[in-house]
């Protein structure tokens, strides 16, 4: 059997969609708090954080207007009433979502801390896959922060 360049082409696409695929069902090692931080974003942009330290991935906290729990009740009914989202993960000061997108169904990670020593909320976003967003992460951060804002 001839081997062609072109099936070797289909070969390597092949295996390269099949470890993005893996990657985008499998939640990354950059997900989670140690100590009050979250874990560090790829070195890539497609993400933004409050604690990030890089300006161009840097948004604000949100502003807590309650208890932890009154707060974590308020993030949890928001996110969950947008259409694609999962809870994922959820403890004392710390709530996990995924998002999926509709036609391709990349997830993004969103993670919330509830920081009540400086009485804000940290909030990340990060796609799964891909170097670049688009500003996704940016746009959906700024939608949850006017929604979250519209609640208090």
């Amino acid at each position: 059997m001839k081997i062609t360049k072109f099936k070797i082409i289909l070969l390597v696409i092949s295996i390269l969609l099949i470890f993005q695929i893996y990657k985008n069902l499998t939640i990354p090692n950059t997900i989670g708090v140690e100590s009050g931080k979250f874990k560090a974003l790829k070195d890539s942009p497609n993400g933004v954080s409050s604690q990030s330290n890089n300006p161009d991935d840097k948004v604000a906290p949100l502003e807590m207007h309650g208890t932890v729990s009154e707060e974590k009740e308020k993030i949890k009914d928001l996110i969950l009433s947008y259409e694609n989202t999962k809870l994922i993960e959820e403890n004392n000061d710390y709530l996990h979502f995924v998002f999926t997108t509709n036609f391709f169904h990349f997830k993004d990670d969103i993670e919330f801390f509830f920081d009540t020593e400086n009485n804000i909320i940290d909030f990340k976003s990060q796609s799964r896959i891909g170097y670049s967003d688009m500003g996704v992460n940016r746009e959906r951060y700024k939608r949850i922060r006017e929604d979250y804002l519209n609640l208090n």
